[in-house]
């Protein structure tokens, strides 16, 4: 089962590329996408999310042709942009609101900032900016916090898909990153905003492993396991999308998997 926890709002805004998106999910072998909107500083206490979040795919596609594309949650996320800012008391003050996406991260521009928000308990993802060098150092024992807390620290792919120059940047980020990190606290997501910039699973954990220089089993995590955790988080919350994830029809693998043991027993 693997998982996109941050695919572009834009993707999702009309029906024809909302189709597009969940056909192309569907056929890289993705289980869960969640659509991101990005917010720069302060957060309205009124924001509301785009899409209804904890859907599923079936709820979004409803063609001419009758094509029901099931199988695929699709959960609301909200990245929040830290800047400059010295404290983060407005996202407290903003955590009603917050908490109707079913993803929240934060892109922290310092070590005090990701402090900070390590206090706040709704916060998932620890986010930063593909195209510019992560901005302050992160030592180990800021790793094991966030391991201690359910935080993921993410590296999108998408921007070095997009723009060639930042490529190179791209990969220095996510290698440093994934060094630091373990597979219990490694994301690793698209950050796509065209259908284009999207790759299947086995390509992004065959990419991962060269580029990033680790093993194929944390690469495979990092699109499977450590997002997991997160979903699990939101179905202990969140009790019509555990009913959902319990009606989920088995994955491919999944299915492989099971019929080998079976032969084997047999």
């Amino acid at each position: 089962m693997y998982h996109d926890l941050n695919v572009e709002l834009e993707l999702f805004k009309d029906k024809k590329t909302r189709c597009e998106l969940l056909e192309t999910v569907s056929k890289f072998g993705y289980e869960t996408i969640a659509v991101n909107e990005t917010i720069d500083g302060r957060v309205s206490s009124e924001l509301e999310p785009s899409i209804a979040g904890s859907l599923r795919s079936e709820d979004c596609i409803r063609d001419d042709k009758g094509l029901r594309l099931r199988g695929i949650r699709i959960l609301s996320r909200v990245t929040v942009n830290l800047g400059n800012a010295q404290r983060v008391d407005f996202l407290r003050a903003a955590e009603a609101a917050l908490r109707k996406f079913d993803v929240v991260a934060v892109c922290p521009t310092s070590e005090r900032q990701l402090k900070l928000c390590m206090e706040l308990d709704f916060i998932n993802i620890v986010a930063f900016e593909s195209s510019a060098r992560t901005p302050f150092n992160i030592k180990p024992q800021l790793i094991a916090s966030l391991e201690a807390r359910g935080i993921l620290v993410e590296v999108v792919y998408a921007p070095a898909i997009r723009d060639a120059s930042l490529r190179r940047l791209v990969v220095v980020n996510g290698s440093s990153i994934s060094r630091i990190t373990n597979s219990k606290t490694l994301l690793i997501s698209s950050g796509a905003r065209h259908v284009l910039e999207l790759r299947p699973a086995r390509d992004v954990i065959n990419l991962v492993h060269v580029l990033f220089k680790i093993t194929e089993t944390r690469a495979k995590s990092a699109i499977n396991t450590a997002p997991q955790k997160i979903l699990n988080k939101i179905e202990e919350s969140q009790p019509s999308i555990r009913r959902s994830a319990a009606k989920r029809p088995a994955s491919r693998e999944h299915a492989k998997d099971s019929s080998n043991q079976k032969r084997r027993l047999a």
